[in-house]
């Protein structure tokens, strides 16, 4: 799932694609401006919690 701006810049997103094996959350990570995250499963209700809470993890 991807969060972007009005001006389509993105600000996050959820995947699950098996291509960061390194991670603790493997295969579920979250990007960002910053770079690649650990981040729990993604379904669309915990998504958008995290989009209420501020984008935390």
């Amino acid at each position: 799932m991807r969060l972007q701006s009005e001006s389509k810049e993105l600000i996050a997103r959820w995947d699950n694609v098996p291509h960061h094996p390194d991670l603790s959350s493997f295969p579920h990570h979250k990007h960002d401006k910053n770079g690649v995250h650990p981040s729990d499963s993604a379904d669309l209700k915990s998504v958008l919690d995290k989009i209420t809470e501020g984008l935390e993890d």
